[in-house]
């Protein structure tokens, strides 16, 4: 039988969407909010195993590219341990 405890619930939320309509795709500062806010959402509030996490997981990397978009050259903050 399967783990259902780390299944997404239907209450399952995201809180970062939809994106607030002041946000602005060409501006980098609101990248790095994005990305901080899915950041502390998956360490926070999402199983490491369930579906949701891993899908947070990409939308993070996207937000953090979109922040960050020389990366892996150039600066960026370090990683949170």
């Amino acid at each position: 039988m399967a783990d259902r405890s780390i299944a997404p619930s239907p209450d399952d939320s995201i809180p970062f969407l939809p994106l607030l309509p002041a946000f602005n795709s060409r501006n980098q500062e609101n990248w790095t909010s994005l990305s901080k806010e899915i950041e502390t959402w998956l360490v926070l509030d999402v199983h490491p195993e369930s579906p949701l996490w891993t899908w947070g997981h990409d939308a993070f990397w996207l937000a953090f590219i979109g922040a960050y978009p020389c990366f892996p050259r150039g600066t960026w903050p370090m990683w949170d341990s």
